[in-house]
């Protein structure tokens, strides 16, 4: 899989797939539309995928009566895939929702705390957990730490060093189908099937990494102990 390809080699490709001229002088002109053609498909393809390669956990201190961390910078609040919290050694699966039938057991407006957290609720560029914590997280035991596991965003595509997060290919015969202007000629559709076999064979190979990296086993109460390496590690 090309994946890691710099834009500048990204561009000939595409160029020489397009059958454009691959002479950086000829393409001055459009240059800044070619890499944002490229950079939009690869971001369409982030979209509609879930990319293995690209799951990732960061762990948050949170400390005893905050209620709103700040989520992690790398990890897309869109593409968030579950949230733990550390609790007497073991990593405890958080519930999604946050109501007011929570809020009637443990008023977090009226500063009311417990632990361990049991719930989550994302609040913009937050995230919100309930209970409120009542002690301080503890950097060599990671108790009091919240651990968020999800999709990475995709890093910039726009200066010739940058390099693409997915594979090269597929991002560039996406861009190519794109320009067709007749999409039921035989051309297009033969790159139509060289396409979806492609991205047919990536996604399932991810699909693989995805159950490899987050293989995990239940435990009563909710806990989740974990069986395989955690992504990012």
């Amino acid at each position: 899989m090309p994946r890691g390809v710099t834009l500048i080699e990204l561009l000939n490709d595409y160029r020489l797939e397009a059958g454009l001229s691959s002479n950086v002088a000829h393409n001055k002109g459009v240059r800044d539309a070619q890499a944002h053609k490229l950079q939009r498909v690869q971001r369409r393809l982030w979209e509609c995928h879930d990319w293995g390669h690209l799951e990732e956990y960061q762990d948050i201190a949170v400390n005893a009566g905050e209620r709103f961390p700040a989520l992690p910078d790398n990890i897309s609040t869109d593409r968030i895939k579950l949230v733990e919290a550390r609790d007497q050694g073991l990593w405890v699966g958080l519930k999604h929702g946050i109501n007011s039938i929570q809020y009637a057991s443990c008023d977090s407006d009226m500063d009311a705390r417990s632990d361990p957290p049991e719930r989550y609720e994302l609040r913009g560029e937050r995230l919100e957990i309930w209970p409120i914590p009542n002690r301080d997280a503890n950097i060599k035991t990671l108790e009091g730490y919240i651990r968020i596991h999800g999709v990475r965003d995709l890093k910039p595509l726009k200066s010739d060093s940058d390099r693409c997060d997915l594979d090269s290919d597929l991002i560039v015969l996406h861009a190519v189908l794109e320009d067709m202007t007749d999409k039921h000629s035989a051309a297009a559709q033969i790159l139509g099937q060289k396409i979806r076999r492609l991205e047919s064979a990536l996604t399932s190979q991810a699909s693989k990494i995805k159950q490899f990296r987050l293989g995990a086993r239940l435990l009563r109460g909710g806990r989740w102990s974990r069986q395989m390496r955690a992504p990012g590690r």
